[in-house]
């Protein structure tokens, strides 16, 4: 019986802790539920940051081996479970920087971390350098004067200041600021000496020209991180001696092709006895590098003008046929080719093999050129051009609509080659770059003698540079041209001030007032006259119409004789006839 007793106990025993481990068990999970019931927030918030983390750890690997696809989509990936994380948002806009994308987009991130409040004033410093980038001084500005004193005060800010300041056309001001900024730094900063010695160099005085030049030697000879840039800037110095091109050349040896080629090429300017040994010895050493070394050797024959060399040391055409030319090399030859005038050639290459090695957009682009110089073959080059677009997708390769508007412009369509360019600054990465893609499109549309579009296109330029007067007064000018705006442009010439005193302001307030059907103020055309000698023909022919129907008919002559007709709008051409 006792030790029925006990048994019973121990099974007892057993069961309770059993139960015990049971209730302990429910309790856990009764404790984890309510604990991601409570702390759900926080818990996925750790979860979030630690997979992100990971990635923006990730991600900064690719980006120190530059393959900035592989970092984009795992950024993208953290954005889309993070979009407000503030360091997935501060790393993709590094990459956006250093791969060198739309400034645009970093802005957009950047404003993001402000809005948020997550910025720090490294971050606005880097925003203003973005909106610095696309053009928008304005908006510059403004991000740096919500800066600290302190920080406005750090030598990147400062240096960003000194920007503006240059793009707003005080080229004094900014550089004094930026050589303030760089003495500060060249103690410590070899990259602050290299800048400075730029500075100095590129001055027309001689102490402080010289002072530049004796530093970039130091840097030559120093084999350092601006030794490159130093032998291509003393390479192109007009007093160089032969000497000092040999030492040059020394001390590229080592360095890339396109230093020792800039260094070379002094060398050939100075020594032209012996220019055929020594592009022979540098065929010589490209042939023993191979593809990469033939590649860089003609693209520098080209950079000389050498085009007879370079289609001589290239494969001959009747040995080795298009396809058997790696593409780089074909195209490079297809363009010296080209220079020469030698079409027959070019049009052996075009093969159906050449399409396929050439791709569809440079082998469309070749026999729109082919057919271009042909009479009777203005549609089919056209067509090719077309095939060339679309394989390239419009504008967004500003290099292939560039080069579809230089056939366009020798078939003499300037309307189809303006339109190309139209196309390439839709896509442009920045507001310069988009500028001067416009003034391009302006150029084609002032030889078609459309005076509608040309007016829109600089109205466009005149918005995307403020503060430019000389964008300005052309916007207006050709608005009055083709007779938009005149209330407008009216309106704004009754605003006097100190820009408005100016001989592009008085010919202005004149041709307004000449639209309007107002009389003519013959004195202020008169202090116009002087300045305007300097201008372009149609201006001038404008001032000289002016000057005819004020009374002034012999000064109105006299400037209206030197126009040449050809080269001015048909509107202009109109009013010229008024001062002959």
């Amino acid at each position: 019986m006792p030790q029925l007793r006990k048994r019973r106990r121990r099974r007892s025993s057993s069961s309770r802790k059993q139960r015990r481990r049971i209730i302990a068990v429910f309790v856990l999970f009764a404790l984890l539920a309510t604990s991601a019931f409570l702390f759900k927030q926080p818990l996925q918030r750790f979860w979030l940051a630690s997979k992100t983390s990971g990635q923006v750890s990730e991600a900064r690997s690719f980006m120190e081996h530059g393959e900035w696809e592989q970092a984009a989509s795992l950024l993208s990936e953290a954005l889309r479970t993070a979009p407000d994380d503030a360091e997935v948002l501060r790393t993709f806009a590094e990459l956006l920087k250093r791969a060198g994308a739309n400034p645009a987009d970093r802005v957009q991130l950047l404003q993001r971390l402000a809005d948020r409040g997550l910025a720090t004033t490294a971050d606005l410093a880097t925003l203003a350098d973005a909106h610095l980038r696309r053009g928008d001084l304005t908006a510059a500005r403004s991000v740096l004067e919500t800066l600290p004193a302190e920080t406005r005060e750090s030598a990147e800010t400062r240096q960003l200041e000194a920007i503006m300041l240059k793009k707003e056309g005080r080229g004094a001001d900014a550089e004094a600021m930026l050589r303030s900024v760089l003495e500060a730094q060249a103690a410590q900063d070899p990259a602050a000496r290299f800048k400075l010695a730029v500075l100095d160099f590129k001055l027309s005085q001689p102490v402080p020209h010289q002072r530049g030049v004796e530093a970039l030697w130091q840097h030559a000879r120093e084999g350092g991180a601006h030794t490159d840039d130093a032998i291509r800037l003393l390479s192109a110095l007009p007093d160089l001696s032969a000497a000092s091109a040999e030492e040059l050349l020394h001390h590229a040896t080592n360095r890339p092709d396109t230093v020792r080629h800039a260094a070379l090429a002094s060398l050939l300017r100075l020594k032209p006895d012996e220019r055929d040994t020594l592009i022979q010895q540098e065929h010589y050493r490209a042939v023993a590098d191979g593809e990469p070394g033939l590649l860089s050797f003609a693209r520098w024959l080209a950079l000389i003008g050498e085009y007879d060399r370079l289609v001589k040391y290239l494969p001959d055409t009747t040995l080795v046929k298009a396809q058997d030319l790696p593409p780089e090399l074909l195209r490079t030859k297809l363009a010296a080719l080209g220079r020469l005038g030698r079409w027959e050639e070019i049009r052996q290459l075009m093969t159906p093999a050449a399409e396929k090695h050439l791709g569809l957009v440079d082998y469309h682009l070749w026999l729109a050129r082919l057919l271009a110089l042909a009479p009777d073959s203005y549609e089919q080059s056209r067509q090719h051009l077309s095939i060339a677009m679309n394989a390239a997708e419009g504008g967004k390769k500003s290099t292939t609509a560039l080069e579809a508007a230089a056939v366009a412009a020798k078939m003499l369509d300037w309307q189809l080659a303006a339109s190309f360019c139209q196309s390439a600054a839709q896509h442009a990465a920045n507001t310069p770059a988009r500028a001067a893609l416009l003034e391009r499109v302006l150029q084609f549309q002032h030889a078609a003698g459309d005076c509608i579009a040309t007016s829109a296109t600089a109205r466009e330029i005149a918005a995307l540079t403020p503060g430019n007067e000389s964008n300005t007064f052309r916007a207006d000018y050709l608005a009055l041209l083709a007779g938009e705006s005149l209330e407008v442009i009216a309106a704004n010439c009754l605003v006097r001030g100190p820009q408005q005193d100016t001989a592009r302001a008085n010919l202005i307030r004149a041709f307004s007032a000449y639209r309007l059907g107002m009389p003519l103020e013959q004195q202020n055309l008169l202090t116009v006259l002087p300045e305007a000698q300097n201008w372009p023909p149609g201006p001038r022919a404008v001032l000289a119409a002016l000057l005819a129907r004020s009374g002034e008919t012999a000064k109105a002559f006299q400037l209206a004789e030197r126009i040449q007709s050809a080269t001015i709008l048909p509107e202009e051409r109109k009013l010229l006839q008024l001062a002959r």
